[in-house]
């Protein structure tokens, strides 16, 4: 068993598994791979709260790491800039972006192609989650 905290953490464990290596090997290959991963969501506020600094009000598009909101933006576009930018560093080389059941699939390439122009050191790329209450769930790797 891969110990994992979140979907992106499980994705990056499955991506490294390698039919030719041993057990020992891929549990050490998928561990080490699920614990690179970086991992955000974008939502939005439940209720009214203070919190980490940010006053947010019912429905405001907040961006969220493991364990506290990180960011917060008028846009789902924003908020997942802002949240990448907190999460962001000089060994990430890949931003993946798996889209929620409210986003289309033109809205999640049109955010593809801003943030490539932002973040032009990293790959960035979008895929259908169809996960309910996220706009996104962004993976840095």
């Amino acid at each position: 068993m891969i110990p994992t905290v979140n979907c992106p953490q499980g994705i990056s464990a499955i991506v490294a598994y390698n039919p030719e290596l041993s057990v020992e090997d891929n549990l050490g290959d998928m561990t080490a791979a699920a614990d690179h991963v970086k991992c955000g969501q974008i939502t939005h506020a439940v209720r009214n709260t203070k919190i980490n600094g940010f006053s947010l009000k019912e429905g405001d598009i907040i961006g969220l790491d493991d364990k506290k909101v990180v960011a917060k933006g008028a846009t789902v576009n924003e908020t997942v800039q802002k949240t990448i930018e907190k999460l962001l560093d000089d060994e990430i080389v890949s931003i993946n972006l798996y889209y929620g059941e409210d986003v289309t699939d033109e809205e999640a390439e049109s955010l593809v192609e801003e943030l490539s122009k932002v973040f032009e050191d990293q790959d960035v790329a979008a895929y259908p989650g169809g996960q309910p209450h996220y706009y996104y769930l962004v993976s840095l790797e």
